[in-house]
């Protein structure tokens, strides 16, 4: 390890990030961490990083785990395991979302917009979406609507409009209460290969949603009512 001023010794992770120039806050915002406190826990060795972090700091640094110096520490239990971001409606461009920086842009054709607007339940074939680059989960598809390939979506306004909810997580059932969105789905997006269940606080299941496919508006009859979903892997 590099040596800190007064004589202690550098963190490896600290070290790449200050041969770069770059702040606790660019790194935790780079990864989609909530805050820089993050970042200042694994420079300091107090905890290792939870697999869902550690795999976006390797891939910004281009090292390893063990250069940087993640391994053999206690695990970071305070990260949910949805890994849900809410997204506000004030930022609708996905490219300036703090959260998610450097997100690649896309286009759809005619033909799928058209479908879109119309209300219906879109499968996202491969020959209808254009990206800037590869799909970066097995089975996924590329970004829409301001969804990242790999995860599933919610918006709180029909045609994928207002506040977003996006989910990575596989498996399990998911309260949206808990992430302050409970009924107010409106719209969805699914680019993962998973298939997404969505039920009212009764129970009763509202829509599902097939991998790799969208709904610009879920209907009058289940607008407003999601509660909960399942998630089958």
């Amino acid at each position: 390890m590099s040596e800190e001023p007064g004589g202690g010794r550098m963190h490896p992770l600290r070290r790449e990030r200050v041969l770069r120039g770059w702040s606790q806050q660019h790194v935790a915002e780079a990864i989609e961490a909530p805050d820089a406190s993050y970042v200042s826990r694994w420079e300091r060795g107090v905890v290792s990083p939870s697999p869902y972090y550690r795999e976006r700091l390797c891939r910004l640094f281009d090292r390893n785990a063990e250069e940087l110096g993640l391994l053999d520490l206690p695990p970071e239990e305070d990260v949910p395991s949805a890994a849900a971001v809410v997204v506000p409606a004030a930022s609708p461009e996905i490219t300036a979302v703090a959260h998610r920086p450097g997100r690649p842009g896309v286009r759809t054709l005619v033909a799928a917009a058209l479908l879109l607007g119309a209300g219906a339940a879109v499968p996202l074939a491969a020959g209808m979406l254009r990206g800037h680059g590869p799909s970066t989960a097995p089975g996924s598809m590329p970004s829409l609507n301001g969804c990242d390939s790999g995860w599933y979506c919610f918006y709180a306004k029909p045609e994928f409009g207002g506040r977003r909810l996006d989910f990575h997580d596989c498996g399990g059932r998911q309260a949206l209460e808990n992430y302050g969105f409970g009924q107010q789905a409106s719209s969805w997006v699914n680019t993962s290969g998973h298939t997404v269940f969505v039920y009212d606080a009764a129970g009763t299941l509202l829509w599902k949603e097939e991998p790799r496919s969208v709904s610009a508006e879920v209907g009058p009859s289940q607008d407003d009512r999601a509660s909960f979903f399942e998630t089958v892997c």
